[in-house]
């Protein structure tokens, strides 16, 4: 086989090409900029393309006057229209290994690998792939395969017709298929949390219907730190999801869901079914109340939604037996009249991950004075603040009452180590 250099401007796209390309476009430009070019395109003896219109329309994409062909001058013109087809279904037959496609990515993660852009995957795809659910994630469509070869159309109309569906697929290759009960049941039925399904209805006394957590059912224990390297088995560390797979590794630890929801929310409020049966398993010293998260530039019904689904899960995981320690849900002075609703008005801990979303001094100062107003509606002996390295700036303003224990995030604990 003989790659040759040729002028882009020599290189004709094929007008009858059956797949759309342009959605994996910005994916192959990625790919070609990270690793290079690596597989050339193939054309007749007349220069048009029979395989690559994809790297061809990411090459135009990123100014490139020559790319790397194969001219394929033994192929009839049959076999060219063969081809070009066999060539684009071909890459949709191969299925993914995710057990083994997520341990390559996490490797990647720990090793730095900061852009997976190139990879072709989603946003929400390498985030499922990366949590400890990951073995549970269905790709149901050819990512990568079909995004660094020759798929999808040229057709503007076609185009846009994908695009209504896109809002779709996560669901398709996130979610699992659980068999549940149409109607919810009433968490005070007889009955174990088996019985219990993601429509579960708990009885409050808000308004809001905002779950109430059980009081003796709240972790009042220790937390030593962050669970960093493997083989730290010092008890009561605080792991963050998505860092180690969900197995025998989290018993006796507590389990924090402080990331981006969308690494978390897949398994535990889209499965919580699943997710509960696995924890009851595993036995962690306790669960983290999740941090769904309050944005001050979302409608208040979309942070009052969140707050349901922190309160919600948590509840739903004492119901079946696990310790959850309180996580404390602030936002602003609007959002005051419902972050606190499920919450005992008296702990022995909680815990609270320093979020200011550009670090600016009314960020700040919004997080300081909203942390000062919840410590003075409810008591609370202990906080385990996560994200200790911001403590010298928190510190001086802090609420008087609570016992603060810091604790330095993953992140800047791995960064710190030399591991990231």
């Amino acid at each position: 086989m003989k790659v040759v250099m040729k002028a882009i401007a020599d290189v004709l796209p094929y007008g009858k090409n059956p797949r759309r390309n342009k959605k994996a476009v910005d994916a192959v430009a990625s790919s070609i900029q990270q690793f290079g070019w690596n597989q050339p395109i193939v054309v007749d003896s007349e220069g048009v393309i029979i395989v690559g219109h994809t790297r061809y329309l990411a090459a135009q994409k990123l100014g490139l006057e020559k790319v790397p062909v194969v001219v394929a001058k033994n192929l009839t013109p049959d076999k060219v229209k063969a081809y070009r087809i066999a060539d684009n279904k071909t890459n949709e037959l191969a299925e993914w290994d995710v057990s083994l496609l997520s341990d390559e990515l996490k490797e990647l993660s720990e090793a730095g690998w900061g852009d997976f852009s190139g990879l072709a995957f989603s946003t929400m795809e390498i985030d499922a792939l990366l949590s400890p659910l990951a073995e549970e994630t269905k790709l149901s469509r050819p990512t990568v395969g079909s995004a660094l070869e020759d798929e999808e159309g040229d057709e503007d109309e076609e185009y846009e017709e994908e695009e209504e569906e896109e809002e779709e697929e996560p669901r398709r290759y996130l979610e699992e298929e659980i068999e549940q009960d149409d109607e919810p049941v009433d968490a005070d039925a007889e009955g174990s949390i088996h019985a219990f399904n993601e429509n579960t209805v708990f009885k409050t006394s808000n308004r809001w219907g905002v779950p109430e957590l059980i009081p003796s059912m709240c972790w009042d224990g220790d937390i030593k730190g962050v669970y960093a390297i493997e083989g730290d088995i010092s008890p009561a560390r605080i792991i963050q999801w998505g860092t180690i797979g969900l197995d025998e590794r989290m018993r006796d630890h507590v389990v924090s869901f402080y990331a981006h929801d969308n690494r978390f929310e897949a398994a535990i409020w889209s499965k919580a079914v699943t997710s509960i049966t696995k924890f009851q398993a595993i036995k962690p010293a306790a669960l983290v109340m999740p941090d769904f998260s309050l944005w001050t530039n979302d409608p208040p019904l979309m942070n009052l939604y969140n707050v349901y689904r922190n309160y919600w899960c948590a509840r739903y995981w004492q119901e079946a037996g696990l310790k959850v320690l309180p996580n404390i849900l602030i936002l602003n002075e609007q959002a005051r009249d419902y972050v606190t609703l499920g919450m005992p008005k008296k702990l022995k801990a909680a815990a609270i991950q320093i979020r200011t979303t550009d670090g600016s001094d009314y960020q700040k100062k919004l997080f300081l004075t909203e942390l000062n107003w919840w410590c003075s509606q409810i008591e609370c002996e202990k906080i385990f603040v996560y994200g200790g390295e911001h403590r010298p700036w928190i510190e001086p303003s802090l609420p008087s009452g609570p016992e603060f224990v810091w604790i330095t995030s993953f992140h800047r604990v791995r960064k710190e180590m030399g591991k990231c």
